[in-house]
């Protein structure tokens, strides 16, 4: 990627910069799989027969998806996104739990990790300073 005038590459991009894209694109990842997984298995392919606790779960599930989603992309916007997607991470890993205790899903412990790391990110970015290139970013 050469850069122009107006054309970045990786190398030029610094930490600031660097980590607030890969935390967008880690954040709406996991954004993306828990809104297909939320439908699949509650709407086309349930594994069982899904009850109102099903459903609520589900919801529950959508609704932390789209909100990843969105946090994604508002995420450079400021610190009150920051906060609001570690808030909304730290409830993923409750879900986690509630997956992992409530459905015997250990699989859900995967996730737990991700939203782990993520949440590490995300305090990362915090902590690093913004360069005048990073806010006009």
């Amino acid at each position: 990627m050469a850069g122009g005038a107006r054309g970045r590459s990786v190398g030029a991009m610094n930490q600031h910069s660097l980590t607030l894209r890969s935390t967008q694109a880690l954040l709406a990842l996991m954004g993306t799989v828990v809104c297909f997984g939320s439908i699949y298995f509650s709407a086309i392919a349930p594994p069982v027969d899904v009850d109102a606790l099903g459903w609520a779960v589900g919801a529950w599930a959508l609704a932390m998806a789209v909100a990843m989603l969105a946090a994604a992309v508002r995420l450079p916007s400021g610190e009150r996104v920051r906060v609001f997607a570690i808030r909304l991470l730290a409830l993923h890993v409750v879900f986690g739990i509630v997956k992992v205790l409530g459905y015997d899903e250990p699989e859900a412990g995967l996730f737990i990790g991700f939203d782990l790391a993520v949440i590490a990110l995300l305090a990362r970015l915090g902590r690093l300073p913004r360069t005048a290139a990073a806010q006009a970013a």
